[in-house]
């Protein structure tokens, strides 16, 4: 911002006048610039400005004090929403109402005896108009003001009794999302409409695969629709070390351009064709003011978000406007103005904390018991990327090794480098994921659709041999090359079994064309199976026929 004489050369002469009355002396004679320089000299006096500062009133002391904190400066429409109204009003109108003799707030007190200029400056909103203190001022304030540079946040003094620790599990993720579309492209990022798997129970956190996907799409891991992964790009993801991988992941979601952290909110509706927010500058705002937290400390999170609504609020709003934003709670209640800031603002800060920065590896969590009314959070090593792309980050990197089992099964740690579990999950029926480890089985259904994708059962072999520690179970290897001799030999199928007291039964069944299309097979002159979609239908069928049919379980 400005100094104190250039701050002062922008005002017209009865501006000047009306200053030194309120400071206390007379208008100095001459040029506007030698005026300008001696009131300068004036102010900037140590005993002058005391005796000023002493005369305010506490309300203005607060409100310089909250300017200075925060840097020196604070968007106008902030300061004015936050500390009172500025009547804006030319030369003639100023000197016929004096609103310096009965100002109507805190920022009329401040302006009138130039403790705070006005100036536009840019910002990642755009131009914006801030009040601030000239620097030589401010400069000095800081003997007056004690501590008026130093956050009023302290961190926590004791850690909190419960630490959820930010892990890698998001490359865990990416990979298992990666290996599942490489088996079966996506027709959308909706995880519900994807063929064959429940793909849910199989990620670590639960939540993150939308993001994930869209963060991939970005860099171009993934193309489509239908979304399947870039050969290339995808090797190098899965075979890059694993802080690389997490590294590349967290930066992603910092430069998003579609991803919008807003619209993740779950109890926010935005019911227009696009939301208000700018989403690179809401995420960006969020991490601005996390910048000055010192990593490795403890701070309460309910403390932070309120810190942040009292000094910051407009962190992502440009001009300060809080009434243009169509946003609706789940209700349907609009949510216009500062008084739903916690819903929106507030909430914002809290989901990017426990959520995209918790999940990609840069915030710890914590909370005193088990409820929720005390969250806590720390700014992991990881969090440095955020602020410097090129800073050194490493994520423990474990060295495991798979286990395959004579039954077939093959237990993948989390460890396991992710290029090895990716080929794995690509010839492998996924059966269970834990915190620690993945469980896969060889079926010969899962090795006929790698067949398909280009993988031989030797180059299987030769992958299994390869990270196993010890050599392949004699059944494994007997089972793998049988199944590239004869192919699928068997499989299981459900299916509800049909019992008769008799065999007239069974074939008056049969002989009709209405019940007979639902017996898959006969068993026994008294046994038939049913595809397990199929039997109500069987039921209303055969009631037509004047003959009940219990459903299934109703004798058991």
């Amino acid at each position: 911002m400005r100094s104190l004489p250039h701050t002062l050369e922008d005002q017209d002469t009865g501006y000047l006048r009306i200053l030194c009355e309120l400071w206390g002396f007379d208008l100095p004679q001459g040029s506007h610039r030698s005026v300008v320089d001696e009131i300068t000299l004036s102010m900037l006096n140590r005993n002058t400005l005391d005796e000023l500062l002493d005369s305010l009133p506490d309300a203005a002391k607060q409100t310089l004090a909250g300017i200075a904190q925060a840097g020196g400066r604070m968007a106008l429409p902030d300061l004015i929403r936050d500390h009172g109204e500025f009547r804006e009003m030319g030369a003639g109108k100023r000197d016929r109402e004096q609103p310096w003799r009965r100002p109507a707030s805190p920022v009329e007190v401040l302006w009138y005896r130039g403790l705070i200029g006005r100036a536009f400056a840019d910002t990642p909103k755009g131009p914006q108009e801030f009040a601030y203190i000239p620097t030589d001022l401010l400069q000095m304030l800081s003997e007056t003001l004690p501590d008026y540079s130093v956050p009023f946040l302290s961190p926590l003094t004791q850690d909190p009794k419960h630490a959820y620790l930010a892990t890698s599990a998001a490359v865990d993720d990416a990979t298992t999302l990666l290996a599942a579309m490489r088996r079966t492209p996506f027709p959308s990022f909706e995880l519900s409409q994807k063929p064959g798997l429940t793909l849910e129970r199989f990620l670590l956190i639960p939540g993150l695969h939308n993001l994930l996907l869209t963060i991939l799409h970005e860099i171009l891991i993934i193309e489509g629709p239908p979304w399947t992964p870039n050969p290339e790009r995808a090797r190098a993801f899965i075979n890059a070390p694993r802080s690389q991988a997490i590294r590349d992941l967290l930066l992603a979601w910092k430069d998003s351009v579609i991803w919008n952290d807003l619209a993740a909110l779950p109890h926010i509706v935005c019911n227009t064709d696009t939301w208000p927010n700018d989403p690179g500058l809401s995420r960006q705002g969020v991490l601005d003011l996390l910048k000055p937290l010192k990593p490795g400390l403890w701070w309460d999170l309910n403390d932070f978000v309120e810190m942040i609504r009292q000094t910051y609020p407009a962190f992502q709003r440009p001009g300060g406007d809080f009434e243009s934003w169509y946003l609706q709670n789940q209700s349907g209640i609009f949510l216009h103005g500062i008084e739903n800031w916690n819903m929106v603002d507030g909430a914002l800060i809290r989901y990017v904390i426990t959520g995209p920065l918790h999940w990609l590896g840069a915030v710890d969590l914590g909370q005193d018991s088990q409820s929720a009314s005390k969250p806590s959070f720390r700014l992991t090593s990881v969090s440095a990327l955020l602020y410097d792309p090129k800073a050194p980050v490493h994520v423990e990197e474990p060295d495991k090794a798979i286990a395959i089992h004579s039954d077939g099964r093959i237990i993948v740690p989390r460890g396991v480098n992710g290029a090895v579990r990716y080929q794995i999950a690509r010839f492998s029926h996924w059966v269970s994921v834990e915190s620690a480890k993945y469980e896969y089985r060889l079926t010969p259904s899962t090795l006929q659709l790698a067949r398909e994708q280009g993988l031989s059962h030797q180059h299987i072999r030769t992958i299994l041999e390869k990270t196993c520690e010890s050599p392949l179970p004699r059944p494994v290897d007997l089972a793998l090359t049988r199944w590239a001799e004869r192919g699928t030999e068997a499989y299981i199928k459900q299916y509800w079994v049909l019992r008769v007291q008799s065999p007239d039964v069974l074939e008056m069944l049969r002989s009709k064309k209405s019940t007979n299309r639902y017996l898959i097979e006969i068993l026994s002159p008294t046994i038939a199976i049913v595809q397990s979609s199929d039997w109500p239908k069987l039921q209303a069928a055969a009631a037509r026929l004047g003959f009940l049919i219990d459903p299934p379980g109703s004798n058991e």
